[in-house]
């Protein structure tokens, strides 16, 4: 699996209010390694699309879960 994430990602998903005024939720699948076995290297993101004041989606990344599974 993979093995550190950025400081910025890291600091995202600590906090506690990550998903304060969440109210559309985008989830998508992604292979960061493909050289590994298959099923390795997979993890789901989940991202905001709710709107800003604008109008335009905010597309924030809220969390990464490893794996595919509907347990993740």
């Amino acid at each position: 699996m993979w093995h550190t994430i950025g400081p910025v990602i890291e600091g995202q998903l600590s906090a506690e209010d990550r998903l304060a005024g969440v109210n559309a939720l985008g989830i998508d699948e992604h292979v960061w390694r493909h050289a590994d076995p298959p099923g390795t290297g997979v993890v789901t993101a989940i991202t905001d699309h709710s709107r800003g004041a604008d109008g335009w989606p905010r597309a924030r990344l809220r969390d990464l879960v490893t794996g595919r599974t509907g347990t993740a």
